[in-house]
């Protein structure tokens, strides 16, 4: 097995799947911790996964429900059994539906960083992948609120507390787009 880990969300598919395979393309071989929903969906893209990138030898399935505080902490579990550290965190999971889009798509990629944080190599990387819906709600705001916002010197608290007060606007409404 690989010294190098990289952990991917929302891997058995799309965007996510497409990292699985560029990830084992690598010269630098990486075992890739594949996360998915369910286990069962999880195997199906292993098995779909070209014979030429020696995938059931450098993937290994780990069940994770990223809005499941019990399903993160057995998945870290699951990697402590496996990986000594992780070289990449990939933050891939997400949903558009309605109210559970920004539990799912802020929430869940803070506590999976958050769970995984301890698991992180010194120089590793953590990836979050976004729809274009981001900029487009910035764009959409005063100024005022779309430049706190994206300011690289704000914490997470304070994103958090402004999506708060954000959302108690009544002339705010928020949309959530993805390209499918």
């Amino acid at each position: 097995m690989s010294s190098k880990f990289a952990l991917i969300t929302g891997a058995n598919r799309g965007l996510g799947f497409e990292c699985v395979k560029t990830i084992l393309r690598q010269t630098d071989p990486y075992h890739v911790l594949l996360c998915s929903r369910s286990v069962a969906a999880g195997e199906k893209a292993v098995a779909s996964l070209p014979s030429s990138l020696s995938a059931p030898s450098r993937v290994s399935v780990i069940e994770l429900d990223v809005t499941s505080p019990a399903s993160i902490t057995a998945a870290v579990a699951s990697v402590k059994s496996l990986a000594p550290s992780l070289s990449v965190l990939v933050n891939n999971a997400g949903i558009l539906e309605g109210e559970q889009t920004l539990s799912t798509n802020f929430d869940a990629v803070l506590a999976v960083t958050q769970a995984f944080m301890p698991l992180l190599a010194d120089g590793s990387c953590i990836t979050t992948t976004s729809s274009s819906c981001g900029t487009r709600f910035l764009a959409s705001l005063p100024p005022q609120d779309a430049s706190d916002l994206s300011s690289s010197e704000l914490t997470v608290p304070e994103l958090s507390a402004k999506i708060t007060e954000l959302s108690k606007k009544p002339s705010i409404e928020v949309y959530s787009l993805s390209k499918r």
